[in-house]
């Protein structure tokens, strides 16, 4: 076992010392192995990383695609251009791009800093009245299709970017793909059918996203057959038209929606999510979720209609407006709807469910005041370790999508002094140590019984190492952290 376990730790190192990475900038001129020497075609940086471990690493500023999604440069119908990407490869957005810092995953904000990817390809859209879609713009900015050559979005990445203004198709469409969306800004897309996503068969798993001011049945996004993942991300003023302003579940579907704040969409039926199993079942698991201020029409915020099979639990749906009426749900054609541990605004029957004033800090803030009744009456099975905000929920977690109050248990370090990152983690951890002059460090990782799981040494560079490939189970683990002769505490949850 000691012997299969040095294996493991020597592919690790050989894996990340024949990494690369990759630099991208709106105005590069170089092959793209530095800031300085930055690669301007963003696809090409993207088709360069296609092997296991190399990245791309993209500058704030405005990217527009060139080619088509099987590669065709300046292809007959500009309105098909694309980006694609590619399987393995992992894109990173956000960065300042400044000469010194290559190699400092974490000198970068996406948020902040922005890395535009823009199906407007005549730049004109603003020109347009109200600020309205212009049809000469990409019918996708990004298309992973596992069909391709190359083939997109199979074990991909894509972090920080912002994507926008595809117009008859979605910002993203993912076909049969297997991919990780995080940090990114969906806003401002239209299509007939998932203005800011469609999946298609796909699987892809999306983390800390944003959704906004996106048109299109289901207008954050629409889904069909696949299984489908969304963590701690928001939709919010998104157009469903028809059916389902922040999510459109379509037959063959499977959604698991966790810890997602839904509001201010508006749709004719399921102003925040609509399940329409029409011609297959629909599987549809919401917990943690807040969900308010929606203009709702006939179906109020929650739609599911022939066989779709909808679980909601530890959610609250609150302050939402109806045309017709002050029901929250409305089930039809046979659908299953189960309802449990919820603050349900005019009452719905089921375990643990009450029809109490959530007292949120205010409608467009819904962290919950210290005296909300939705505190401590989640149910624990099934419900996520951490909230929104990637604090860790405590025993009895509280309803909707952030969690009231502070964690009893291990106290952290100064987080001034170092970084770990990103929190909650999926394979992969980063450190980064400002002011020490340590070369390496020691870590310990213990799981919330105590128990040790890993020792693991970690070399560093200019201040920065990383860890990779952990395999740890889903749940909140302790990172003791030696580097010199002092020692630090990190609380970290893997997902």
């Amino acid at each position: 076992m000691k012997n299969l376990f040095l294996l493991f730790i020597l592919a690790i190192s050989i894996l990340n010392a024949t990494a690369k990475i990759y630099y991208v900038t709106p105005n590069g001129t170089g092959m793209g192995t530095s800031w300085t020497d930055a690669e301007r075609d963003l696809q090409l940086a993207i088709n360069k990383a296609s092997s296991l471990g190399d990245s791309v690493w993209v500058k704030e500023g405005l990217y527009l695609p060139l080619r088509d999604k099987n590669g065709t440069l300046n292809p007959s119908n500009p309105r098909t251009k694309c980006f694609v990407i590619i399987s393995y490869s992992k894109v990173f957005g956000g960065y300042l791009g400044i000469p010194g810092t290559e190699g400092m995953f974490y000198t970068r904000d996406p948020w902040s800093n922005p890395s535009v990817l823009s199906g407007d390809l005549l730049q004109n859209d603003f020109q347009q009245p109200d600020d309205s879609f212009s049809n000469d713009n990409c019918y996708n900015v990004i298309v992973n299709d596992v069909r391709n050559t190359p083939a997109g979005g199979f074990n991909a990445l894509i972090d920080g970017f912002t994507i926008s203004r595809s117009f008859g198709g979605s910002g993203m469409l993912n076909i049969g793909a297997n991919l990780v969306i995080r940090d990114c800004l969906f806003t401002k897309n239209k299509s007939e059918y998932g203005g800011g996503m469609y999946n298609e068969n796909a699987n892809p798993t999306i983390i800390g996203c944003h959704f906004r001011e996106n048109i299109g049945n289901g207008g954050g996004i629409c889904s069909h057959q696949g299984k489908l993942k969304i963590y701690r991300s928001l939709f919010m003023d998104n157009n469903g038209l028809g059916l389902g302003g922040g999510i459109l579940n379509k037959s063959g579907a499977v959604s698991q929606i966790e810890n997602c704040w839904f509001y201010a969409n508006m749709a004719s039926l399921g102003g925040a999510i609509a399940d329409n199993g029409f011609d297959g079942i629909t599987q549809t698991t919401v917990v943690n979720c807040t969900v308010n201020e929606h203009i709702l029409f006939d179906a109020r915020a929650f739609y599911c209609s022939d066989q779709s099979v909808v679980k909601i639990m530890n959610c609250i749906v609150w302050g939402n407006g109806s045309t017709s009426g002050n029901n929250i749900f409305k089930a039809v054609s046979g659908a299953s709807l189960s309802i449990s541990y919820s603050d349900i605004q005019g009452g719905y029957t089921g375990t643990g469910n009450i029809n109490s004033d959530p007292m949120f800090a205010r409608n467009s803030d819904v962290h919950l005041k210290s005296n909300s009744p939705c505190i401590d009456k989640g149910e624990t099975t099934g419900a996520p370790l951490i909230d929104f905000d990637g604090n860790n929920r405590v025993v009895k977690p509280d309803l909707g999508c952030f969690e009231n109050g502070t964690i009893a248990g291990v106290r952290e370090s100064n987080t001034e002094q170092f970084l770990v990152s990103p929190n909650p983690f999926i394979d992969q951890v980063f450190f980064e140590f400002k002011e020490l002059n340590v070369d390496h460090v020691s870590v310990t990782i213990f799981n919330s019984q105590g128990k040790k799981i890993h020792t693991l040494n970690i070399k560093l560079e200019r201040g920065i190492g990383e860890l990779g490939h952990l395999n740890l189970a889903n749940g909140v683990y302790i990172f003791e952290i030696e580097a010199g002769d002092k020692t630090y505490f990190r609380k970290m949850t893997a997902q």
